[in-house]
């Protein structure tokens, strides 16, 4: 066969490689809608629609309301709630489909070879899998959408006129849709910079030949620097909203650390321990590594402005994680423009070279193949309907505490609410202005003093909540299960206290309202006694041979466990595990009601089976070794807790653990100075102390004992048992 015949079959299956790729981004991009923020969103949206004005302080919550708001978002919520008001849900998916091909469709273009389709597809694959991380309907997804667009003119059109307009366009529109819109007078800055540095500076091998610009080009990139700059101040908020993304970067340490800590967004992709592993963004990992390589490969010929923006971006996204896929942006450009050489080969393809890229691309066809096959039927059980959810279309199902808000609903409940932060803006969605709620996700708004006010009641601070509930009239409690670990102290306390009743309690909430006026009659109603508590039992006949994960019985399992109801937690996880035997947080939770029965044995085979389920659990596998503790198997549970720190040796847990086996093995200063590592601010640290001290005092080591309910005092929790503890310590040292 000629040449001809191999090097249109390559185009061929090149094609076929693209168009098949093009179908997975439409077909992720169909995910359903499951963003904690977009309720926020559509709220706002509504708001602005109906009144015609954006708000300038906040007006949905019960305790900041009046505080100024720099809302840089507006026009995304008037997009998205457009959407929203035209088609529903289905309006929001087309919307989220729209904005992901549209970006894909131009990073196609920038890497387009028609003869070797097989890099810039396989490439964007890698791409699309770190996108897939962060793919749902927020504002980020838009500035991404715009940075290649800033990125793409500036590679296409630079020369012309109608580029200056062009960006100053779109910078108009992304200084009122993210806060992110920064990027675009950045990157430009960033292309003025490595041009006078190849203009100007003595640079090694052939940097200065590389992809230098004309003079008009350069004249144009400048014209659009300061146009950029100055559509910065085209937002309803004038100077204050272009100080905005400046205020959120010098504002990152001291105080505000604290939302780096606790909301998963923020934190780091990558630390020292996980660097070399696996399991944590391995793709991400891998683009790093390319993206590196090819500057290594292409040391002679680097293109100055790429490798400054490789830098920058790499520095950002390390620093969290919502930023990873404007580096995966990054290191595709990057490997092209490092590769350009052979990709920009004139050269015809030989017959042997097609024979090649054919097998490349049959190659990248099948990987497609196989990822389209394993992601088409992904899914999850519905347990209200008893049906199958596809993970594609509709409203999540999973990250909403939807039965609990139409309880609220259906029962027209109104008021000042304490919540926890990822129902914040769930509830504005679906009940204000009824209902207004303690805190929502913008913490610019709240800011980190009042987030770690927040933070201490949801860790159990009673008195804190009691203070809270005066000051903001608090007549209700909403506590979120879906996405979060149960509050189980505050929860406690809120069942111990008369004012307070638990009306709604299922996997997805709890809910207890305040015995005010307006309460009483549904109150009277609803209230729920959960020492009576009875396990609704599944119609597994129904389920068949089906694979579901029993989360509902795990969740109710857990607050009951918190309430110290052993018996109906061990009901619920009884049944959890006849649906799921292999289940490891059903066996997980079973090990802690051992473990609380002071059953060790059951306690840790439980414990056994879980880690053997989920090799990976850290908590799983602290429970194990504090079992081994209890069982009286002291060396064997150092090992692994030290083996566990090796990996995680900020975690406190674990540092209190072996601070209380070194005390059993009568290593008391070495107790202590490990002791003195952890940190008092995380749950359960004033049980953890409090055991090691009172394993001291019947050691008679009564002024290290001593050392250690004082450093438990940090905590702030328990003060009087404390107090009380040191208080005969001292009647013992005047003995």
């Amino acid at each position: 066969m000629t040449d001809w015949f191999w090097k249109n079959l390559n185009r061929a299956v090149g094609w076929g490689s693209l168009l098949l790729f093009s179908a997975l981004v439409i077909f992720l991009a169909n995910v359903e809608i499951k963003d904690l923020d977009i309720w926020l969103h559509l709220a706002v949206g509504k708001f602005i629609l109906k009144n015609l004005q954006i708000p300038f302080q906040d007006f949905l919550s019960c305790t900041v309301a009046g505080t100024q708001w720099v809302n840089h978002e507006w026009l995304f919520q008037v997009i998205v709630y457009s959407f929203y008001t035209l088609a529903g849900t289905g309006g929001l998916i087309t919307l989220q489909v729209l904005v992901v091909g549209f970006t894909f469709f131009h990073l196609i273009i920038l890497g387009f070879n028609r003869d070797k389709l097989f890099i810039p597809v396989s490439l964007l694959f890698l791409v699309l899998l770190v996108y897939k991380l962060r793919l749902t309907l927020r504002p980020d997804m838009f500035s991404l959408l715009f940075f290649i667009l800033f990125i793409y003119t500036l590679a296409n059109q630079l020369k012309t006129k109608q580029s200056i307009f062009m960006l100053f366009i779109l910078q108009v529109l992304w200084t009122n849709i993210h806060g992110f819109y920064i990027f675009g007078p950045c990157l430009i800055a960033i292309f003025i910079l490595a041009e006078w540095g190849k203009r100007r500076l003595p640079l090694p091998f052939q940097w200065k030949e590389i992809s230098g610009l004309d003079d008009q080009s350069y004249k144009n990139l400048k014209s659009i620097f300061i146009g950029t700059i100055l559509a910065c101040f085209l937002n309803p908020n004038f100077i204050d909203g272009v100080w905005y993304p400046l205020k959120v970067l010098v504002s990152l340490g001291g105080d505000h650390r604290i939302f780096f800590k606790y909301i998963t967004e923020l934190q780091n992709p990558i630390s020292f321990q996980t660097i070399f592993s696996l399991q944590n963004y391995p793709i991400y990992k891998l683009l790093i590594v390319l993206s590196g390589m090819s500057f290594l490969y292409n040391f002679r010929r680097i293109e100055l402005g790429s490798l400054f923006l490789w830098i920058i971006f790499l520095v950002f996204s390390l620093n969290a994680l919502r930023n990873i896929v404007f580096f995966a942006v990054i290191a595709y450009l990057t490997i092209l423009i490092n590769f350009e050489k052979i990709l920009s080969a004139k050269q015809e393809s030989t017959k042997r070279q097609s024979q090649l890229f054919i097998i490349a691309h049959a190659i990248i066809i099948l990987i497609l193949f196989s990822y389209f096959n394993k992601i088409v039927f992904n899914g999850y059980y519905d347990f209200e309907t008893m049906t199958r959810k596809s993970e594609y279309g509709g409203i999540s199902l999973r990250n909403y505490p939807t039965k609990a808000v139409k309880f609220l609903q259906e029962n027209k409940v109104a008021g000042n609410f304490y919540n926890d932060f990822n129902s914040g803006a769930y509830l504005l969605g679906q009940v204000f202005p009824s209902i207004k709620v303690f805190i929502d996700g913008r913490t610019e708004v709240y800011g980190a003093e009042f987030f770690t006010e927040y933070k201490r009641i949801l860790d159990g601070n009673y008195q804190l909540f009691q203070k809270a509930a005066d000051k903001y009239q608090l007549t209700g409690v909403f506590l979120n299960l879906m996405l979060n670990d149960p509050p189980g102290r505050l929860i406690q306390s809120l069942s111990q206290d008369p004012q307070w009743h638990l009306v709604y309690f299922d996997y997805d909430a709890v809910i207890f309202l305040k015995d005010v006026e307006w309460n009483y009659a549904l109150i009277k109603e609803k209230e729920i006694d959960l020492s009576r508590w009875q396990t609704k039992e599944m119609d597994i006949v129904q389920i068949e041979t089906r694979p579901i994960v029993p989360f509902p019985y795990a969740h109710r399992a857990q607050i009951l466990f918190e309430l110290n109801l052993l018996d109906q937690a061990q009901a619920e996880i009884d049944q959890a595990l006849t649906l799921m035997p292999h289940y490891a947080e059903g066996n997980k939770l079973l090990g802690k009601i051992m473990l609380k029965r002071m059953k060790y044995k059951e306690a840790f085979w439980n414990f056994r089976k879980a880690k053997i389920i989920n090799p990976s659990d850290l908590e799983t596998q602290y429970y194990l070794a504090k079992t081994l503790n209890d069982l009286g198997r002291i060396e064997l549970a150092k090992k692994r807790v030290i083996r566990m720190l090796q990996q995680n040796p900020d975690n406190s847990k674990l540092l209190f653990l072996l601070s209380l086996i070194y005390v059993k093995q009568k290593q008391f200063e070495k107790a202590l100075v490990v002791m003195r590592k952890g940190r008092v601010d995380v749950p359960g640290a004033d049980e953890d102390l409090i055991a090691i001290g009172d394993t001291l005092v019947e050691d008679k080591e009564y002024e290290r004992a001593k050392e250690v309910y004082t450093f438990a005092l940090e905590t702030g929790y328990q003060e009087n048992v404390l107090f009380d503890r040191i208080l005969k310590l001292e009647k013992i040292k005047g003995q």
